[in-house]
Protein backbone atom coordinates (compact mmCIF):
# COMPACT_ATOMS: atom_id res chain seq x y z
CA UNK A 1 0.00 0.00 0.00
CA UNK A 2 2.73 2.38 1.01
CA UNK A 3 4.80 1.26 -2.21
CA UNK A 4 1.16 2.29 -4.47
CA UNK A 5 0.91 5.80 -2.52
CA UNK A 6 4.68 6.42 -3.14
CA UNK A 7 4.70 5.41 -7.09
CA UNK A 8 1.31 7.71 -7.11
CA UNK A 9 2.80 10.54 -6.19
CA UNK A 10 5.92 10.20 -8.13
CA UNK A 11 3.91 9.86 -10.83
CA UNK A 12 1.52 13.27 -10.20
CA UNK A 13 5.02 14.88 -9.19
CA UNK A 14 6.67 13.79 -12.92
CA UNK A 15 3.83 14.96 -14.76
CA UNK A 16 3.56 18.90 -13.38
CA UNK A 17 7.22 18.85 -14.25
CA UNK A 18 6.41 18.21 -17.43
CA UNK A 19 3.91 20.19 -17.81
CA UNK A 20 5.49 23.47 -16.24
CA UNK A 21 8.21 22.70 -18.65
CA UNK A 22 6.38 22.37 -21.96
CA UNK A 23 4.44 25.68 -20.90
CA UNK A 24 8.30 27.49 -20.51
CA UNK A 25 9.29 26.44 -23.47
CA UNK A 26 6.57 27.68 -25.20
CA UNK A 27 6.14 30.95 -23.28
CA UNK A 28 10.03 30.96 -24.14
CA UNK A 29 9.46 30.41 -27.85
CA UNK A 30 11.65 27.09 -27.96
CA UNK A 31 8.80 25.39 -29.84
CA UNK A 32 8.40 27.42 -32.68
CA UNK A 33 10.72 26.13 -34.28
CA UNK A 34 9.26 22.43 -35.03
CA UNK A 35 7.34 21.06 -37.63
CA UNK A 36 4.12 20.32 -37.60
CA UNK A 37 4.23 16.30 -37.23
CA UNK A 38 7.09 17.63 -34.04
CA UNK A 39 3.84 19.85 -32.87
CA UNK A 40 1.94 17.52 -32.95
CA UNK A 41 3.68 14.46 -31.33
CA UNK A 42 3.95 17.90 -28.44
CA UNK A 43 0.70 18.61 -28.48
CA UNK A 44 -0.51 14.65 -28.64
CA UNK A 45 1.93 14.28 -25.36
CA UNK A 46 0.21 17.37 -23.58
CA UNK A 47 -3.05 15.47 -24.01
CA UNK A 48 -2.27 12.44 -22.65
CA UNK A 49 -0.50 14.21 -19.62
CA UNK A 50 -3.77 16.08 -19.36
CA UNK A 51 -5.90 12.81 -19.37
CA UNK A 52 -3.69 10.91 -17.37
CA UNK A 53 -5.66 11.97 -14.21
CA UNK A 54 -9.13 11.40 -15.71
CA UNK A 55 -8.14 8.17 -16.85
CA UNK A 56 -6.87 7.37 -13.23
CA UNK A 57 -10.14 8.64 -11.38
CA UNK A 58 -12.22 6.96 -13.68
CA UNK A 59 -10.40 3.77 -14.33
CA UNK A 60 -7.84 2.50 -11.78
CA UNK A 61 -9.27 3.94 -8.71
CA UNK A 62 -12.99 1.96 -9.12
CA UNK A 63 -10.33 -0.90 -9.95
CA UNK A 64 -8.71 -0.48 -6.91
CA UNK A 65 -11.54 -0.37 -5.04
CA UNK A 66 -12.67 -3.88 -6.68
CA UNK A 67 -8.96 -5.45 -5.75
CA UNK A 68 -9.43 -4.44 -1.96
CA UNK A 69 -13.59 -5.56 -1.85
CA UNK A 70 -12.14 -8.98 -3.90
CA UNK A 71 -9.07 -9.41 -1.19
CA UNK A 72 -11.87 -8.55 1.80
CA UNK A 73 -14.41 -11.35 0.18
CA UNK A 74 -11.50 -13.46 0.17
CA UNK A 75 -10.18 -13.28 3.79
CA UNK A 76 -13.98 -13.43 5.03
CA UNK A 77 -13.74 -16.83 2.99
CA UNK A 78 -10.58 -18.15 3.90
CA UNK A 79 -11.61 -17.56 7.83
CA UNK A 80 -14.98 -19.15 7.19
CA UNK A 81 -13.30 -22.23 5.73
CA UNK A 82 -11.24 -22.38 8.99
CA UNK A 83 -13.70 -21.89 11.55
CA UNK A 84 -15.93 -24.66 9.65
CA UNK A 85 -12.67 -26.97 9.64
CA UNK A 86 -11.91 -25.86 13.36
CA UNK A 87 -15.76 -26.97 14.47
CA UNK A 88 -15.59 -30.20 12.68
CA UNK A 89 -12.72 -30.71 14.66
CA UNK A 90 -13.80 -29.30 18.10
CA UNK A 91 -16.93 -31.07 17.82
CA UNK A 92 -15.23 -34.65 17.33
CA UNK A 93 -12.76 -33.64 20.47
CA UNK A 94 -15.65 -32.54 22.57
CA UNK A 95 -17.82 -35.64 21.94
CA UNK A 96 -14.90 -37.94 23.12
CA UNK A 97 -14.05 -35.48 26.33
CA UNK A 98 -17.55 -35.69 27.29
CA UNK A 99 -17.88 -39.64 27.12
CA UNK A 100 -15.30 -39.75 29.31
CA UNK A 101 -16.86 -36.86 31.59
CA UNK A 102 -19.71 -39.23 32.11
CA UNK A 103 -17.78 -42.09 32.50
CA UNK A 104 -16.34 -39.83 35.49
CA UNK A 105 -19.44 -38.44 36.82
CA UNK A 106 -21.35 -41.84 36.38
CA UNK A 107 -18.28 -43.59 38.62
CA UNK A 108 -18.20 -40.76 41.32
CA UNK A 109 -22.33 -40.77 42.14
CA UNK A 110 -22.15 -44.59 42.14
CA UNK A 111 -19.18 -44.05 44.95
CA UNK A 112 -21.24 -41.73 46.41
CA UNK A 113 -24.05 -44.01 46.58
CA UNK A 114 -21.94 -46.98 47.88
CA UNK A 115 -19.95 -45.07 50.74
CA UNK A 116 -20.44 -46.53 54.47
CA UNK A 117 -21.76 -44.01 56.87
CA UNK A 118 -18.61 -44.00 58.55
CA UNK A 119 -16.29 -42.91 55.94
CA UNK A 120 -18.82 -40.38 53.44
CA UNK A 121 -18.08 -37.42 56.10
CA UNK A 122 -14.27 -37.88 54.78
CA UNK A 123 -14.82 -39.11 50.97
CA UNK A 124 -17.63 -36.85 49.69
CA UNK A 125 -15.64 -33.67 50.02
CA UNK A 126 -12.93 -34.90 46.91
CA UNK A 127 -16.10 -36.20 45.46
CA UNK A 128 -17.65 -32.46 45.59
CA UNK A 129 -14.41 -31.23 44.00
CA UNK A 130 -14.12 -34.34 41.47
CA UNK A 131 -18.04 -33.20 40.26
CA UNK A 132 -16.99 -29.52 40.52
CA UNK A 133 -14.40 -30.13 38.24
CA UNK A 134 -16.52 -32.16 36.02
CA UNK A 135 -19.05 -28.99 35.71
CA UNK A 136 -15.97 -26.71 34.61
CA UNK A 137 -14.65 -29.11 31.87
CA UNK A 138 -18.43 -28.89 30.66
CA UNK A 139 -18.38 -25.14 31.10
CA UNK A 140 -15.15 -25.55 28.59
CA UNK A 141 -16.35 -27.92 26.00
CA UNK A 142 -19.85 -26.40 25.56
CA UNK A 143 -17.98 -22.46 24.93
CA UNK A 144 -15.38 -24.66 22.50
CA UNK A 145 -18.68 -25.94 20.64
CA UNK A 146 -20.12 -23.08 20.64
CA UNK A 147 -17.47 -20.66 19.38
CA UNK A 148 -15.83 -22.78 16.81
CA UNK A 149 -18.48 -22.05 14.13
CA UNK A 150 -18.59 -19.12 12.26
CA UNK A 151 -22.48 -18.16 13.30
CA UNK A 152 -22.71 -15.78 9.98
CA UNK A 153 -26.01 -17.79 9.30
CA UNK A 154 -27.60 -18.08 13.17
CA UNK A 155 -30.93 -15.78 13.15
CA UNK A 156 -30.73 -12.14 15.68
CA UNK A 157 -32.18 -13.34 19.40
CA UNK A 158 -31.72 -11.23 22.56
CA UNK A 159 -28.49 -12.00 24.23
CA UNK A 160 -27.38 -11.38 27.77
CA UNK A 161 -24.27 -9.58 27.63
CA UNK A 162 -22.70 -10.03 31.17
CA UNK A 163 -23.17 -14.06 30.67
CA UNK A 164 -21.25 -13.44 27.12
CA UNK A 165 -18.86 -11.75 28.56
CA UNK A 166 -18.39 -14.20 31.10
CA UNK A 167 -18.08 -17.44 28.75
CA UNK A 168 -15.79 -15.82 26.45
CA UNK A 169 -13.52 -15.38 29.73
CA UNK A 170 -13.69 -19.15 30.22
CA UNK A 171 -11.89 -19.62 27.19
CA UNK A 172 -9.24 -16.82 27.73
CA UNK A 173 -8.47 -18.22 31.12
CA UNK A 174 -5.36 -20.34 30.34
CA UNK A 175 -4.31 -17.75 28.61
CA UNK A 176 -4.62 -15.35 31.44
CA UNK A 177 -2.63 -17.70 33.78
CA UNK A 178 -0.16 -18.83 31.82
CA UNK A 179 0.68 -15.08 30.75
CA UNK A 180 0.43 -13.60 33.74
CA UNK A 181 -2.16 -11.02 32.73
CA UNK A 182 -5.36 -9.79 35.14
CA UNK A 183 -8.20 -9.50 32.96
CA UNK A 184 -10.67 -7.67 35.12
CA UNK A 185 -14.53 -6.78 34.34
CA UNK A 186 -15.83 -3.87 35.57
CA UNK A 187 -19.71 -4.77 36.48
CA UNK A 188 -21.02 -1.16 37.00
CA UNK A 189 -22.53 -1.13 33.85
CA UNK A 190 -24.02 -4.38 34.07
CA UNK A 191 -28.14 -3.54 34.65
CA UNK A 192 -31.26 -4.25 32.22
CA UNK A 193 -29.53 -2.38 29.27
CA UNK A 194 -27.12 -5.41 28.62
CA UNK A 195 -29.63 -6.95 26.43
CA UNK A 196 -27.94 -6.92 23.03
CA UNK A 197 -29.62 -8.20 19.38
CA UNK A 198 -27.15 -10.06 17.45
CA UNK A 199 -25.76 -13.51 16.40
CA UNK A 200 -23.97 -14.66 19.51
CA UNK A 201 -21.03 -16.56 18.30
CA UNK A 202 -20.36 -13.57 15.84
CA UNK A 203 -20.77 -10.87 18.95
CA UNK A 204 -18.58 -13.83 21.20
CA UNK A 205 -16.05 -13.79 18.35
CA UNK A 206 -15.84 -10.06 18.45
CA UNK A 207 -14.34 -10.26 22.21
CA UNK A 208 -12.41 -12.85 21.98
CA UNK A 209 -10.38 -10.82 19.32
CA UNK A 210 -10.08 -7.88 21.07
CA UNK A 211 -8.87 -9.89 23.92
CA UNK A 212 -6.30 -12.04 22.29
CA UNK A 213 -5.06 -9.00 20.74
CA UNK A 214 -4.89 -7.22 24.03
CA UNK A 215 -2.83 -10.29 25.21
CA UNK A 216 -0.40 -9.93 22.69
CA UNK A 217 -0.12 -6.03 23.05
CA UNK A 218 1.10 -7.21 26.98
CA UNK A 219 3.77 -9.50 25.60
CA UNK A 220 5.86 -6.34 24.67
CA UNK A 221 5.14 -4.37 27.36
CA UNK A 222 7.82 -3.91 30.30
CA UNK A 223 4.80 -2.99 32.83
CA UNK A 224 6.01 -5.53 36.05
CA UNK A 225 1.70 -5.64 36.37
CA UNK A 226 -0.06 -6.46 33.08
CA UNK A 227 -3.94 -6.35 32.90
CA UNK A 228 -7.12 -6.21 30.36
CA UNK A 229 -10.09 -4.25 31.77
CA UNK A 230 -13.36 -4.89 30.27
CA UNK A 231 -15.86 -2.30 30.50
CA UNK A 232 -20.01 -1.96 29.59
CA UNK A 233 -21.22 1.79 29.54
CA UNK A 234 -24.67 2.95 28.14
CA UNK A 235 -24.12 5.14 25.41
CA UNK A 236 -27.04 7.81 23.94
CA UNK A 237 -29.85 5.93 26.10
CA UNK A 238 -30.28 3.43 22.77
CA UNK A 239 -26.63 1.70 22.49
CA UNK A 240 -23.89 0.16 24.88
CA UNK A 241 -20.48 0.55 24.60
CA UNK A 242 -18.21 -2.35 25.56
CA UNK A 243 -14.78 -1.60 25.86
CA UNK A 244 -11.66 -4.04 25.85
CA UNK A 245 -8.37 -2.07 26.99
CA UNK A 246 -5.05 -3.20 28.37
CA UNK A 247 -2.02 -1.73 29.66
CA UNK A 248 0.22 -2.45 26.88
CA UNK A 249 2.70 -0.03 24.41
CA UNK A 250 -0.34 1.28 22.74
CA UNK A 251 0.20 1.52 18.59
CA UNK A 252 1.35 4.44 16.76
CA UNK A 253 -0.48 7.54 15.59
CA UNK A 254 0.28 6.42 11.95
CA UNK A 255 -0.30 3.21 12.46
CA UNK A 256 -3.68 3.61 13.83
CA UNK A 257 -6.17 4.36 10.22
CA UNK A 258 -4.43 1.25 9.13
CA UNK A 259 -4.99 -1.47 11.79
CA UNK A 260 -8.58 -1.98 10.74
CA UNK A 261 -7.38 -3.24 6.71
CA UNK A 262 -7.16 -6.64 5.94
CA UNK A 263 -4.03 -8.06 6.03
CA UNK A 264 -2.19 -5.20 7.92
CA UNK A 265 -0.80 -6.69 10.88
CA UNK A 266 2.15 -5.37 13.30
CA UNK A 267 2.27 -8.67 14.62
CA UNK A 268 5.94 -11.04 13.84
CA UNK A 269 5.87 -13.56 11.29
CA UNK A 270 3.76 -16.53 12.03
CA UNK A 271 2.14 -14.63 14.69
CA UNK A 272 -0.78 -12.19 12.97
CA UNK A 273 -2.62 -12.63 9.75
CA UNK A 274 -4.31 -9.12 9.83
CA UNK A 275 -7.43 -10.34 9.44
CA UNK A 276 -8.59 -10.33 12.81
CA UNK A 277 -9.57 -6.40 13.28
CA UNK A 278 -11.04 -6.50 9.32
CA UNK A 279 -13.43 -9.67 10.36
CA UNK A 280 -14.08 -8.04 13.76
CA UNK A 281 -15.12 -4.22 12.21
CA UNK A 282 -17.06 -6.46 9.35
CA UNK A 283 -19.41 -8.41 12.37
CA UNK A 284 -19.80 -5.26 14.43
CA UNK A 285 -20.75 -3.58 11.37
CA UNK A 286 -23.38 -5.63 10.45
CA UNK A 287 -24.82 -5.16 13.54
CA UNK A 288 -25.09 -1.98 13.00
CA UNK A 289 -22.78 -0.80 15.42
CA UNK A 290 -19.49 0.60 15.35
CA UNK A 291 -15.54 0.18 16.39
CA UNK A 292 -12.86 2.55 16.94
CA UNK A 293 -9.54 2.45 18.50
CA UNK A 294 -8.07 4.56 20.98
CA UNK A 295 -4.33 4.12 22.07
CA UNK A 296 -1.58 5.99 23.95
CA UNK A 297 1.57 5.78 25.65
CA UNK A 298 -0.22 4.09 28.90
CA UNK A 299 -2.18 1.29 26.66
CA UNK A 300 -4.75 0.71 24.21
CA UNK A 301 -8.51 0.25 24.07
CA UNK A 302 -11.12 -1.02 21.72
CA UNK A 303 -14.46 0.66 22.02
CA UNK A 304 -17.35 -1.78 20.49
CA UNK A 305 -20.89 0.48 20.15
CA UNK A 306 -23.84 -2.05 19.56
CA UNK A 307 -28.13 -0.88 19.69
CA UNK A 308 -29.67 -2.32 22.56
CA UNK A 309 -32.50 -3.26 23.78
CA UNK A 310 -35.25 -3.64 20.44
CA UNK A 311 -34.48 -5.92 17.77
CA UNK A 312 -32.10 -4.91 14.83
CA UNK A 313 -32.27 -6.60 11.01
CA UNK A 314 -28.91 -7.65 10.11
CA UNK A 315 -27.20 -5.52 7.51
CA UNK A 316 -24.81 -6.46 4.72
CA UNK A 317 -20.97 -4.96 6.19
CA UNK A 318 -19.51 -2.73 3.80
CA UNK A 319 -15.82 -2.12 3.50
Amino acid sequence: MEKRVAYRSMLVIAIIVFVVEMINMLILGQLTHLSGIEMAIVDSILLVVTLTPILYHAILVPFERGHQLLLEERAKSEFASKMASLGEMTSGIVHEINNFISTILLNSRKIRRSLPEDLQSEITKPLDVIDRTINQIMEVTRSMRKFSRGGADDPFEAIDLPAMISEVLVMCHERSMSSGVDVIVNKDGYDDSCILYGRYVELSQVLINLINNAFDALRETSQTIKKILIEVKSRDGDKVEVQVCDNGPGIPKDLQAKIFQPFFTTKPIGLGTGLGLSITRKIVESHKGAIHVESGPEGTCFCVTLPHNRPIQAVEATG
